[in-house]
Parts: structure tokens; C-alpha cells; sequence
């Protein structure tokens, strides 16, 4: 679920109008529908206040994206350690040959 989608289906279980959303936020209510239709996302202030309207927390909205998001950098994360491995065994290898080669001049 995502989080214009949350946003929504919270919005309509607490039976308010996206209109009182924006009063509520001092925002426009073309910029509230823009949240829930995921166009815009709202700031880390703006999510607090949502969340404190709601009576929930803010991480309430971010669970699901955080959980898709953290898979990606686990492996970006363990490919740059492959990279960065790779690479020292490289930098290790031509300081042998240049050790080596130095008693040759």
C-alpha cells in the first residue's frame, strides 16, 4: 500500500474531506489530493501533522516503502563492498609487482 493510498483510506475511516485535511495542514486542498494520489509527497513537517491529526505514527505512512527500499541497499550495499574487496586485492597485487620490480632498477 502506498502512501497517497494510506493517506485515503485514514482520511475516509476518520470521515473527513480532503478540504479539511488542507485547512487542518494550512495547505491547498489541490496539494492535499496530490498526496493521496502519490503526484507530491508531503514534507517531514507536514507528515507529522497528518500523523498528529490522525492520531498515529508518522512511520505508520513509510513501513511498507522503508520495507521495499532496505532489499535494494542490503545488495547495493554488499556490491560496493565487493567492489571496494576487488579493488584493494588489485591495489595489493601492484604493490608486490612494483616491490619486485624495484630491485630490478
Amino acid at each position: 500500500m502506498n502512501i497517497g493510498h494510506k493517506l485515503r483510506t485514514v482520511r475516509i475511516a476518520k470521515k473527513m474531506e480532503p478540504l479539511d485535511m488542507a485547512l487542518k495542514l494550512s495547505i491547498s486542498e489541490t496539494t492535499y489530493r496530490r498526496y493521496e494520489r502519490d503526484e507530491s509527497t508531503p514534507t517531514i513537517a507536514v507528515f507529522h501533522k497528518i500523523a498528529t491529526i490522525f492520531g498515529v505514527k508518522t512511520s505508520y505512512f513509510l513501513e511498507e516503502d522503508i520495507n521495499l527500499i532496505l532489499p535494494n541497499l542490503r545488495c547495493s550495499t554488499e556490491r560496493t563492498i565487493k567492489e571496494y574487496e576487488q579493488h584493494i586485492e588489485t591495489l595489493k597485487q601492484r604493490i608486490i609487482e612494483l616491490k619486485t620490480n624495484q630491485g630490478r632498477y
